[in-house]
């Protein structure tokens, strides 16, 4: 499950609104991003909050590094609170759709992230698809790619209607997206045509998702750092941290469906 970027680049310099104690403690979150050790990770972020107790990526860190879900999302909501001390509702409300996009969102963006997979490891599945959604709200633009992992709960909670929106308002080549959208079409019952075509176009998307899907295939046990389209690593990425498996698992009937689907393709020569 991913938390978030580990490395987060130093873009530009912190906003010079904020000088002295506040300042000091966003330079060591800096550091703390770059640091592989989780100890020094944790320590360092440690000491941004006796600098700055309202430093939301310090929060972050703790976060991320916290293996009790109970504990790490309270991180998370702590990382919440701390930036709306610092920025109002005007600011929400004249951001908006631009999120991620102003540089000092940014932490708070992660936070929302960290607060809703939180969230999802507690069953609050409810809350969780709706910490998300609220996040393409405030970053259509969505540069965390959270419609993947979001259009995968939307399947799990059979919100086929959600689903369905995003769907159309991310249209794309992804396997996530266009395995979904197969997903979505046999959940529907759409026309035996809707949904090869459907099938067609995932498959030749992505070749190595329908044998992980229907255990064909074993699936790594460490996560890829990266992909590339059409990729065993896409395929794996949207298998296990998108939970492409959790969306399809639960609904063993459309599971069934895809398995009849790959058994006609077999007998095609495809």
């Amino acid at each position: 499950m991913h938390w978030g970027d580990k490395k987060v680049k130093r873009i530009v310099d912190f906003e010079p609104e904020f000088s002295g104690p506040i300042a000091d403690a966003q330079e060591l979150v800096w550091d703390a991003w770059d640091e592989d050790n989780p100890v020094e990770r944790r320590a360092l972020a440690k000491k941004a909050l006796k600098l700055d107790a309202d430093c939301t990526d310090a929060y972050n860190i703790l976060g991320y590094e916290e293996k009790n879900t109970d504990k790490r999302l309270g991180y998370f909501m702590r990382a919440l609170d701390s930036f709306k001390k610092r920025y109002d509702q005007t600011y929400f409300d004249e951001n908006t759709g631009y999120f991620w996009g102003v540089l000092e969102t940014r932490p708070y963006m992660r936070a929302l992230l960290g607060y809703g997979q939180s969230l999802w490891a507690l069953g609050k599945s409810k809350e969780a698809a709706e910490t998300l959604t609220g996040m393409l709200t405030l970053n259509p633009n969505d540069n965390q790619g959270v419609r993947y992992i979001l259009v995968s709960w939307l399947l799990i909670n059979d919100d086929r209607e959600s689903a369905g929106k995003l769907l159309k308002t991310y249209k794309e080549g992804s396997a996530c997206i266009v395995f979904s959208a197969l997903l979505l079409h046999i959940l529907e019952k759409k026309s035996k045509k809707v949904i090869q075509k459907s099938y067609d176009a995932a498959v030749k998307a992505n070749e190595y998702v329908v044998p992980y899907l229907l255990k064909k295939k074993k699936i790594p046990a460490a996560s890829p750092e990266g992909y590339t389209f059409g990729s065993k690593e896409e395929a794996v990425i949207y298998i296990k941290d998108e939970d492409g498996a959790a969306a399809w698992r639960t609904h063993p009937e459309a599971l069934q469906v895809l398995a009849e689907l790959a058994h006609v393709e077999k007998q095609r020569g495809l």
